[in-house]
C-alpha cells in the first residue's frame, strides 16, 4: 500500500519505485516518461499524470492523485482534450485494478465519471467517448477475478 498522499508529494517515482532504464529509442514520449520519474509527484501537471497513467507507470501513486483532481473537476485536461485525464484513468491497466483495487477506489472512479456525465451536455464530443470507456471499465468487474 502506498504511503498517504500527503506524505509523498515531495517524493519522486524513482524514490518510490526505483530507477527505470534510460529509453532505448529517442522519442518524446519515452524521454518524457523517463524524466517524469525524477519529478516530485506534487509537481505533476494534469498532462504529466495523463502521460504516465497512459503508459501505466506509477499507477499506485498516480491514480489516487488523479482521482483527487478529477473529483474537483472531472473534465480536467492535459494537452489533448477535455476529459483526457479521466480517459487515461479509465483506460489504465486492468492488472492494476485487479491487484490493487478496493471498493472505495472503485466507488471514487465511478463517482467521478457520474459527475462528469451529469455536468456535461450529451452533445460534447468527448461525452460518448467517456461513456464508452466507462462501459469497458465496468465490464472488467463483471467476471470473478479468477475468470479475468
Amino acid at each position: 500500500m502506498p504511503p498517504s498522499r500527503s506524505s509523498y508529494g515531495d517524493r519522486t517515482l524513482e524514490q518510490l519505485e526505483g530507477a527505470i532504464r534510460s529509453p532505448e529509442y529517442d522519442s518524446f514520449l519515452a524521454s518524457r516518461c523517463h524524466a517524469l520519474f525524477r519529478v516530485p509527484l506534487g509537481e505533476f501537471s494534469d498532462e504529466d499524470l495523463r502521460i504516465m497513467i497512459g503508459q501505466n507507470l506509477g499507477l499506485r501513486y498516480l491514480i489516487p492523485i488523479a482521482l483527487d483532481r478529477l473529483q474537483k473537476n472531472p473534465w480536467r485536461a492535459g494537452d489533448m482534450y477535455e476529459g483526457d485525464l479521466l480517459a487515461a484513468v479509465l483506460r489504465s491497466s486492468e492488472g492494476f485494478w485487479e491487484n490493487t483495487v478496493n471498493h472505495s477506489s472503485l466507488c471514487r472512479v465511478l463517482a467521478v465519471v457520474e459527475a462528469a456525465l451529469l455536468q456535461t451536455p450529451p452533445d460534447l464530443p468527448t461525452y460518448d467517448d467517456i461513456l464508452s470507456l466507462l462501459t469497458g471499465f465496468t465490464k472488467r468487474f463483471e467476471k470473478p477475478p479468477t475468470e479475468r
